[in-house]
C-alpha cells in the first residue's frame, strides 16, 4: 500500500505542481490586467476560487490521468476472492495519494501569483494566502478531494474487472475507466457546489 502511494505521488505531483502554477499564472494574471484590480484582492481572489472551486477537481483529474490506467491492469490481474478484500486498501490509497497531491498544488497556486504580482515580496503578500486558507475552506477541499478520489477508485475497479474475461480489450478499458472517472468528478464536483454551496457551509 504504502510502494503504490509513493508511486502515485511521485508519478503525479510534478504534474500538479506545473498545473498549479500555469492556473495561478493565468488567473493572477488576468485579475491584474484585463480587469485592474488591486494586487492583494487579487491574490486573495485567486487563492480562494482554487481552494473552494477548482483545486479538489483538477488534482482528481490529474490523479485520474496519471493513476487510473495502472488501476484498471491490477483490477483485471486480481482474482475475484481478493478483489473485495483489495478493494478498500485501493481506495484509501487514492484518498490519501490525492491528498498528498493539493498541498503541491495550491503550493504552486501560490508561489506563480506571488512571483507574478508588481512587487514580489513574500514576507508581505504570505499573509493574505494564510488569512483566506482557513480551517473550513481547506477541509471542504480536503473532503471533496478524497471523496472524489474514492468514487474514482471505485469506478477504475469495477471497470478493470472486466478485463479479467476480455483481456485483448485492456487498451479500450483504461480509455473509458478515464474518460468515466473524469465526468463522473466533474459532475460530483458539480452536484456538491449545487447542494453545498460555499454560502451554505459559512464559507463567504
Amino acid at each position: 500500500m504504502l510502494q503504490q502511494l509513493r508511486r502515485d505521488v511521485v508519478g503525479a505531483a510534478p504534474l500538479a505542481v506545473v498545473l498549479g502554477g500555469a492556473i495561478g499564472t493565468f488567473v493572477t494574471q488576468w485579475l491584474l490586467e484585463p480587469l485592474r484590480l488591486s494586487t492583494p484582492f487579487a491574490l486573495e481572489t485567486t487563492t480562494l476560487a482554487n481552494v473552494q472551486i477548482v483545486a479538489p477537481l483538477v488534482v482528481n483529474l490529474i490523479w485520474i490521468g496519471c493513476c487510473v490506467p495502472q488501476r484498471v491492469q491490477l483490477a483485471g490481474r486480481i482474482q475475484p476472492s481478493v478483489g473485495r478484500h483489495l478493494l478498500g486498501a485501493r481506495v484509501a490509497t487514492a484518498m490519501l495519494g490525492s491528498l498528498l497531491l493539493l498541498p503541491y498544488f495550491l503550493l504552486a497556486v501560490v508561489l506563480a501569483s506571488v512571483l507574478l504580482s508588481p512587487r514580489p515580496d513574500l514576507s508581505e503578500q504570505l499573509p493574505l494566502f494564510l488569512g483566506t486558507l482557513t480551517p473550513e475552506r481547506l477541509g471542504s477541499a480536503m473532503v471533496r478531494t478524497a471523496v472524489f478520489a474514492a468514487a474514482s477508485a471505485c469506478l477504475a475497479h469495477a471497470i478493470g474487472k472486466q478485463s479479467r474475461r476480455h483481456p485483448e480489450r485492456l487498451p479500450n478499458l483504461i480509455s473509458l475507466a478515464i474518460v468515466c472517472c473524469a465526468l463522473g468528478v466533474v459532475a460530483l464536483e458539480a452536484l456538491w457546489l449545487t447542494v453545498l454551496p460555499p454560502a451554505a457551509l459559512g464559507l463567504p
